[in-house]
């Protein structure tokens, strides 16, 4: 290990500058939500779905196929 009192200096600083700039990142992206639906929302459109959860849920879904629908629906 380096016991130049410099190079942990220049590591302090460097850790620092870091630390401040995602405290940045994330104070410019601090919300408010007047609903849980609205954080749901948000957090659907930010978060990518895994590729293999996706692939599970669209065989699923097929797997599933169209009910047909009641007679009093087809009336009314």
């Amino acid at each position: 290990m380096n016991s130049d009192p410099r190079f942990r200096h220049d590591l302090r600083e460097q850790h620092e500058e870091h630390t401040t700039a995602e405290h940045h990142q994330q104070a410019a992206v601090t919300r408010e939500y007047a609903s849980v639906e609205e954080v749901l929302c948000d957090d659907r459109n930010q978060v990518p779905v895994p590729p293999t959860l996706a692939e599970r849920l669209a065989a699923s879904v097929s797997a599933q196929g169209l009910k047909p629908t009641p007679w009093w629906r087809r009336w009314l």
